[in-house]
């Protein structure tokens, strides 16, 4: 895979993640995240995309 397709693929789950927002299931997303090993890689999605992963009472939900 290329540095265009990865940067591609990466602006697209930026994007999803933007679009879709609060709409997202996050424990099913950090769930299975943990299961493929690419946690941390959410994190940073979630991040860049300016959602907070921070609960109602300030508590992470991962």
């Amino acid at each position: 895979m290329s540095a265009n397709e990865s940067q591609k693929q990466w602006r697209d789950v930026l994007g999803m993640l933007k679009l879709q927002g609060e709409k997202l299931d996050f424990s099913y997303l950090r769930t299975w995240a943990n299961v493929l090993g690419i946690a941390p890689e959410l994190l940073t999605a979630l991040d860049e995309a300016g959602l907070s992963i921070l609960d109602e009472a300030g508590l992470s939900i991962f």
